[in-house]
């Protein structure tokens, strides 16, 4: 499936609810989130446009991170998930579903730092199997700067996740 197969929409739980009851990821945590999202920032679907299907979505806010001792701004990607039919699955030019939709939201993060919020960096949390999909992305693990070692990213799904950024380039 093609980008041109595939509508970004805003999320809407009374328009999409049946989709949204099919749709799994394989972390239910992921799966709840979308079933009950609500004022938790900005989610998107990615909807294919032939069945209504919802193959996966990217749920954002503002937020910041202290590194190196210093507070930076930061677009916090809240989760980021496809369902599991989608795991792996490549365009035409042989980019993964997945690849090809954290490339638009990263540019989209951009042109939104440099016109509207001046973001220093993007920031999530990985799950520990998804820490090299982020890594081909430039993103960096965060270290704690936390003398007790505790984890400096504090969010609903931190637990065993790995805190990771990315600096934004807005020039």
């Amino acid at each position: 499936m093609d980008t041109e197969d595939i509508d970004i929409l805003r999320y809407n739980r009374v328009k999409f609810a049946s989709e949204i009851a099919r749709f799994n990821c394989g972390d239910p945590r992921f799966t709840l989130f979308l079933k009950n999202a609500k004022n938790f920032g900005t989610t998107f679907l990615f909807v294919a446009k032939e069945t209504q299907e919802i193959i996966g979505f990217i749920s954002f806010c503002c937020g910041s991170m202290k590194r190196n001792d210093a507070i930076e701004s930061a677009i916090e990607i809240k989760l980021f998930a496809f369902d599991k039919k989608w795991h792996g699955k490549a365009d035409s030019n042989k980019q993964t579903i997945a690849d090809k939709y954290l490339r638009i939201f990263i540019r989209y993060f951009t042109r939104l730092s440099a016109k509207t919020i001046k973001a220093d960096c993007i920031m999530l949390h990985s799950v520990p199997r998804a820490v090299r999909f982020y890594e081909k992305f430039g993103f960096k693990k965060l270290i704690s700067s936390d003398s007790t070692g505790k984890k400096v990213l504090v969010g609903r799904f931190e637990e065993n996740c790995e805190p990771m950024f990315l600096m934004i380039d807005s020039a």
